[in-house]
């Protein structure tokens, strides 16, 4: 590594090589938004709605046009977004150990390995955000209360005008802070805790020493890495937009237009073209981009012709989570790589020349089975 913004280049390389961070990645985000999918129909369910209704209007991505009405349905609404985020999360946090662990050396990390990883990681991924978060409503709720203080008559708007420099706007100014490193932990919380194996303390404890002291790296490189996953995203979905056109010039020559309404139905299973339209373009408002040979007719396809469409447009649906899945692989292994490379800037130490606490795996093994062979012998010398 040089060490420096052009070792941000290696992630869209590292985020397709071996196929098991892109599978990672992309089973976290389906396993996030299948739990986000169900709440959100609870929530609509709660709202009056049938999931009939939900389906018709939404299909498989109620993902714009909230208008719950009640505190219970948009509590099951913010549920679902939690769930999705956290779980997006902690897979990340797998992404980033398989990153890190092949930058030191170990090319055949696996991962199983990783997910084992994580499993004992539960607490610092989650709860380092959760303690940001709720350290920045236990700041707003106390304002609430002083708020509450200067309604009484006469007294109240004195006893605010005399706090309001301090603490009032002391605190203010550190709940702001408080608040942009919350968001900064949902960058580096994978990063942090994937290779420094961190608990929650020293994790959040990371956010404000690398938000504080290199801001100007941190924000640089979340920057860079979000460009190279929206191109990775648009360059990945010009090769699938491409094996789509192969699929429907090959097969169609003898499917003819049954090919065509069953791929339009299944097409249909997908996000709005103002969602996919996003992914298609190079950036926002450009003309340069593509799109893809299907339309959104409605035909009467029978039975099987509407279950053949079901099946694939499930399929559809996977292959855009993979997608969306490598432009997420390529941020985190460039947030990986940026963290290492920030915090060598910081405190002066190669994180990849950092040795295994644990013993490998094989040699602990070995070391079991020599002392269950001499463990006789030696008790007869003795």
């Amino acid at each position: 590594m040089h060490f420096n913004w052009l070792d941000l280049f290696k992630a869209p390389r590292l985020a397709i090589s071996t196929g098991k961070r892109l599978i990672i990645q992309t089973t976290g985000l389906l396993t996030g938004y299948a739990g986000y999918l169900i709440l959100t129909y609870l929530a609509w369910l709660f709202a009056g709605q049938s999931v009939g209704q939900t389906w018709d209007n939404f299909g498989l991505f109620p993902v714009w046009g909230f208008g719950f009405g009640s505190w219970i349905s948009a509590l099951f609404w913010w549920l679902g977004i939690a769930f999705f985020l956290f779980t997006s999360l902690w897979f990340s946090t797998a992404v980033a150990k398989i990153t890190y662990e092949e930058l030191k050396g170990d090319q055949f990390y696996s991962a199983k390995e990783s997910l084992s990883f994580i499993k004992g990681r539960f607490s610092s991924v989650i709860s380092s955000p959760l303690t940001l978060f709720f350290l920045f409503a236990f700041l707003v709720i106390v304002g609430t209360l002083i708020g509450l203080v200067g309604r009484i008559p006469a007294l109240g708007e004195l006893f605010f005008a005399l706090i309001f420099g301090i603490p009032v706007f002391v605190v203010a100014v550190f709940g702001v802070l408080v608040g942009l490193v919350f968001f900064s932990s949902l960058i580096l919380t994978p990063a942090v805790v994937g290779t420094l194996k961190s608990d929650t303390f020293t994790t959040v404890l990371e956010y404000f020493q690398t938000v504080w002291n290199q801001p100007g790296r941190f924000f640089g490189y979340a920057g860079i890495n979000l460009v190279f996953a929206k191109m990775g995203i648009f360059v990945m979905g010009y090769f699938f937009m491409r094996a789509f056109e192969m699929i429907h010039w090959a097969c169609g020559s003898t499917m003819g237009e049954k090919l065509d309404r069953i791929l339009d139905a299944a097409w249909a299973y997908l996000p709005p073209a103002e969602i996919t339209g996003f992914f298609t373009t190079l950036y926002p408002g450009s003309s340069i981009g593509y799109s893809f040979p299907f339309s959104l007719g409605v035909t009467d396809l029978g039975f099987t012709g509407t279950l053949a469409a079901f099946l694939m447009g499930i399929t559809l649906v996977t292959i855009f989570f993979l997608l969306l899945g490598y432009g997420l692989t390529v941020f985190t292994c460039g947030q990986t790589m940026g963290y290492i490379i920030t915090y060598k800037h910081r405190e002066n130490e190669n994180l990849l020349d950092r040795k295994n606490e644990e013993e490998p795996a094989p040699f602990k093994e070995v070391e079991g089975r020599i002392k269950e062979k001499t463990e006789p012998q030696r008790r007869v010398v003795e």
